[in-house]
């Protein structure tokens, strides 16, 4: 998985300050879900993570670094929920796809996912680094898709695979929007979008699959 940039300082942390900074990371998601970007501050980080502002700029001299630092940690984390939820699937046939793709779902309307990801989407119209960082963060679940059925970058059909996923990305990301616009009725939109799209999607990305296992 790609790594973005690290705009940080350049301190040779030790552990206590990799902890440090992990802490403040996780304050920071708190903030932004609690209180949405335009209220996201590093002060109330700060006064979130218990430390004071000059401890919390030490790591993160202003709040774009902090956000971008946020953005990384939410790309290790789907990478690394991702490949343990592959790790557990006894095949990566129709049943197995399937599986991932109920489990991204489900994923995109959980608290934490439905509250960072539009505010993260927010903030991305006012700051291309942020933008940028964003589609990073399907571009490497996409990837990772890729990777754990085994498709090459040199594959013939891989971009035919690759739009599948994106379809994917699209079904998920109307999941959020649904589980955070339509409250009062979300759950009975939720269960229509599943049970339309899954069998759709399982369908198209095994096709592609098939079509790129044929070529190697």
């Amino acid at each position: 998985m790609t790594k973005l940039a690290n705009t940080t300082r350049k301190h040779k942390l030790t552990k206590g300050g990799e902890k440090t900074r992990e802490k403040i990371i996780d304050a920071a998601k708190v903030v932004l879900m609690e209180h949405g970007f335009v209220k996201f501050s590093t002060p109330r980080v700060a006064k979130q993570a218990k430390m004071s502002q000059g401890n919390l700029t030490y790591y993160f001299p202003n709040r774009e670094e902090l956000v971008l630092a946020l953005v990384e940690s939410l790309i290790s984390e789907y990478s690394d929920a991702f490949w343990n939820h592959y790790q557990k699937l006894d095949t990566i046939d129709e049943h197995g796809i399937q599986a991932i793709i109920e489990w991204l779902i489900d994923d995109a309307v959980t608290d934490k996912t439905s509250r960072l990801i539009p505010e993260l989407w927010a903030l991305s119209n006012q700051n291309e680094q942020v933008a940028r960082a964003m589609h990073r963060l399907y571009d490497d679940t996409a990837e990772a898709f890729a990777e754990a059925m085994g498709i090459q970058a040199h594959n013939p059909h891989r971009a035919e695979f690759m739009s599948a996923v994106y379809f994917l990305a699209a079904t998920v990301e109307g999941a959020t929007a649904i589980h955070v616009t339509r409250p009062q009725d979300r759950d009975q939109r939720l269960s229509l979008l599943k049970k339309c799209a899954i069998p759709l999607l399982t369908k198209e990305i095994s096709r592609t699959l098939a079509l790129c296992q044929q070529s190697l």
